[in-house]
């Protein structure tokens, strides 16, 4: 996670954006509201998780494209949305990476760039 204070603390000073896989990172930093409040608040929407930029692929270069990339990965949180290999439906794949955005958006407040999905499904 030193890596990833570094990164934050960059963004702040540069008013960047810092792209990270690291889910543990940015909850551990929101935990730490009351006492970086204005850190945060600085850093608020300008910080693009994993799941985003799988999104954002998927939505420019298609299901086939993401799967192709996605499929033999060792990350868990891809082996889950894609744990059928290569018949994964594109339904069950897509709602495991949102399902996975939310709960990250839920534990960081307002720190990720904000991307409307739609509702679960109740099922």
């Amino acid at each position: 996670e030193e890596g990833e204070a570094l990164l934050f603390a960059l963004a702040v000073e540069g008013e960047a954006h810092v792209f990270t896989g690291d889910k543990r990172a940015v909850k551990a930093l929101y935990a730490r509201r009351k006492t970086l409040n204005e850190i945060l608040q600085s850093l608020e929407g300008r910080i693009i998780c994993f799941e985003e930029i799988l999104l954002r692929f998927y939505e420019r270069n298609g299901f086939e494209e993401l799967r192709r990339s996605c499929v033999l990965s060792r990350d868990k949180m891809l082996m889950q949305c894609f744990s059928n290999g290569v018949v994964t439906r594109e339904e069950d794949a897509i709602f495991g990476i949102q399902s996975n955005y939310r709960d990250l958006y839920q534990n960081s407040g307002e720190l990720l760039v904000k991307r409307d999905l739609p509702p679960p499904n109740p099922e």
